[in-house]
């Protein structure tokens, strides 16, 4: 809804949503809210965003280490929405993989048809 949310708050809800998906019970209640997921809040964290452009701009040997930095790491939503992905894949692979790929085919598709759109 366009609201802020600060980048612990996410990593937090994100991680807290990571763990649901080990247990039957909650992932029965994440399973119709996958796509959204993906759509909606990872998918958007993971891409190259005008604050990393900056940063990139003014700094890169800063970009780099913070990206690659253990602690930053840690606290990243980005990080925690990588883990949610790959976790929910690995454990719920029937459920998830399907919805991941055509998701991703169709972001590569749509970029290869309007390269300019990002």
């Amino acid at each position: 809804s366009g609201m802020y949310l600060p980048d612990r708050v996410l990593q937090l809800a994100l991680n807290y949503v990571d763990v649901g998906i080990d247990f039957s019970v909650t992932f029965k209640l994440l399973k119709p809210h996958l796509p959204e997921l993906l759509f909606n809040i990872t998918f958007p964290l993971l891409c190259f965003s005008d604050e990393d452009m900056e940063l990139w701009q003014d700094d890169p040997h800063e970009y780099v280490r913070k990206s690659y930095d253990c602690l930053e790491e840690y606290f990243s939503p980005r990080t925690a929405a990588i883990n949610l992905i790959l976790h929910t894949v690995k454990i719920r692979t029937k459920h998830s993989l399907g919805i991941f790929v055509r998701f991703a085919s169709d972001q590569l598709a749509n970029y290869t048809a309007n390269p300019m759109d990002l």
